[in-house]
């Protein structure tokens, strides 16, 4: 009987899809029938209809390599450090991949109790499909890695130069209702909520989740404390401009 593939969780940023698709697109074309890796901002690893939550768990259940795209915006993210303490307590290896600002020498805990590596570094992919194959019971693919690390650094140029407004608006509409919507409300009532004080869901991870795809999104941000989170200039005009002040009509 034919095994399934190993699975390789690709934990990234929304707002980094282009580098976790690009990595996915590399590893599912040179292990055909060893590996597949699971990136959600992928069709292919959450169709339409499913339930992302489920397939994000399923997958992590399944997944014998984690591979966590870290950058200065991935890591202020709750939901890559849900991702991480998941495959941590599960005993998954985890590869830490730096860039955008960050790399092995300053990364905060907990991700820096895993060996990582700096993709800026001539011989990142090298070292990155090295440690795949030793994971995994594998060997690296026969080829150049040059150009495929050209591809990821463009991918990484390419998040830069599209974290634009125009990108965000696309996701707002789902900002109006639901959770997302309550959250938005009580912040325009008090001048910020503490992490600990939100009640939208009894499962932590969902609060996590719509925590971050605000954030993402631009609409709000953590205080210095990091404790603390408040609206963005951008929030407060999407509250207004979408009549989500109470009494506005």
């Amino acid at each position: 009987m034919e095994k399934d593939p190993q699975i390789i969780f690709i934990s990234h940023a929304t707002a980094e899809k282009s580098v976790a698709l690009a990595l996915k697109s590399w590893i599912d074309e040179h292990y055909i029938g060893h590996l597949k890796a699971f990136a959600s901002s992928s069709p292919e690893s959450i169709p339409a209809g499913k339930k992302w939550f489920e397939e994000i768990k399923a997958a992590l259940q399944k997944a014998t390599l984690q591979i966590i795209l870290c950058s200065q915006h991935s890591i202020m993210r709750p939901w890559i450090n849900f991702e991480a303490g998941f495959a941590h307590a599960r005993d998954i290896a985890t590869i830490p991949l730096c860039y955008g600002g960050i790399t092995t020498a300053t990364l905060p805990m907990p991700l820096s109790y895993f060996q990582g590596i700096n993709l800026t570094d001539n011989n990142a992919c090298n070292d990155l499909f090295a440690a795949i194959a030793e994971h995994t019971g594998g060997q690296p693919p026969q080829v150049s890695y040059t150009n495929f690390h050209a591809k990821l650094l463009s991918a990484v140029a390419h998040v830069k130069d599209t974290a634009t407004i125009s990108d965000r608006e696309n996701k707002h509409q789902e900002f109006l209702e639901g959770k997302f919507r309550a959250i938005l409300i009580s912040l325009t009532q008090q001048q910020s909520i503490q992490q600990t004080n939100i009640v939208i869901s009894k499962d932590r991870v969902l609060l996590e989740y719509t925590m971050d795809r605000l954030m993402d999104a631009g609409l709000i941000k953590l205080e210095d404390d990091g404790e603390h989170y408040v609206l963005t200039k951008e929030g407060r005009a999407f509250i207004f401009e979408n009549k989500l002040i109470l009494g506005q009509t």
